[in-house]
């Protein structure tokens, strides 16, 4: 079955998810983990999707059709709930959610409330009620680009990643912004198309990154380079982004390389876990963040923040999980193709 072939990188995504927290409630540590993590998330989807698309999906209108209502039942469910929680917080603690650097905002007009609702446009969008949702935006889009059928092609996914490499080079040649390199949907195309190339060479990578601690070394590097900017003082922004982009390539292949069979199955039942939990914690920890502020347990931002809302947000990631996730799982595996009727 598909989760158990993508059990191995739970606690990767459960880590990254934590990162965007930091970046979000201890604002004073430094912005960069969360943009680090965002583009970490762009490969492990770059990967991921191309996997499935290759082994799971026929290169068919039917596999199509069936490969993005699977998308659909894993992305929006838990979207809804976050997007209910943070309509609340907005309507019955506004002025706490005021006092928050990034709080939840009321859409405004049919069309604000249609993007926040079906998410297609949340990229350009600044009235947004779960705001890490523009990253969403742009991972549907690249949902529709790879669902095309370009992934199952290495020669392909290799002109789409040397296209994206020399965007890359003129954006940084031409010192475009910070958002225009990170948020834009062309910026983005540069982890997907990693991810893609990366699933292409999954079978060197297996002979290539045997080495266990491959593994420990790849994520270590990765949060030490978020960490190190604000002491050796290169630019987190620039030079730091693009080696967290790399380091994540490393990460990738060495989980790729280690596989799950030699895991110790306690090892990944947890894994999988925390990888379920992952999404709804980036999801809900803006839209709740404001109540941690109205029950007085911190102020806006710092290390009580950080500390109590990263418990409120795995507590109301977990009710999501458990809501709008679990329920699905059948319905997901029928989808896909791998659970019978009779099990529905």
């Amino acid at each position: 079955m598909l989760c158990s072939r993508l059990a191995m990188f739970g606690s990767y995504r459960y880590l990254l998810a934590h990162m965007v927290l930091l970046s979000h409630l201890w604002p004073g540590l430094g912005l960069w983990p969360g943009p680090y993590a965002v583009f970490a998330f762009f490969v492990l989807s770059g990967y991921l999707m191309s996997q499935v698309l290759e082994e799971t999906y026929p290169a068919d209108l039917r596999g199509v059709a069936r490969f993005l209502l699977n998308r659909a039942l894993r992305i929006y469910p838990p979207y809804w709930l976050a997007l209910a929680a943070g309509l609340v917080t907005v309507a019955f603690i506004p002025e706490d959610a005021a006092r928050v650097d990034v709080w939840p905002i009321w859409p405004r007009g049919w069309d604000q409330w249609a993007r926040n609702v079906f998410i297609f446009g949340l990229n350009e969008e600044p009235f947004r009620v779960v705001l890490p949702a523009w990253s969403l935006d742009i991972e549907l889009m690249f949902y529709l680009v790879m669902a095309t059928g370009m992934t199952r092609s290495r020669a392909a996914c290799r002109v789409w990643l040397a296209a994206s490499l020399a965007w890359t080079l003129y954006l940084v040649s031409a010192e475009a912004s910070f958002p225009d390199r990170y948020a834009s949907l062309l910026s983005a195309s540069l982890p997907f198309a990693c991810g893609a190339n990366l699933y292409h060479a999954r079978d060197r990578l297996r002979r290539g990154l045997h080495w266990r601690g491959h593994v420990l070394l790849a994520v270590g590097l990765f949060v030490a380079n978020a960490a190190l900017p604000r002491f050796i003082g290169y630019d987190p922004f620039e030079l730091g982004f693009y080696l967290s982009l790399l380091l994540t390539a490393y990460g990738v292949g060495a989980l790729v390389a280690r596989g799950e069979r030699l895991l110790p199955v306690w090892f990944s039942r947890l894994d999988r876990r925390l990888g379920e939990l992952s999404y709804p914690i980036f999801l809900c920890h803006l839209p709740v963040l404001p109540w941690v502020v109205w029950a007085g347990l911190a102020p806006a931002k710092g290390g009580a923040m950080l500390l109590f809302g990263t418990l409120l947000a795995n507590v109301v990631g977990f009710v999501i999980h458990l809501v709008a996730e679990l329920p699905l799982v059948h319905l997901r595996g029928r989808v896909r193709g791998d659970v019978p009727r009779r099990h529905i």
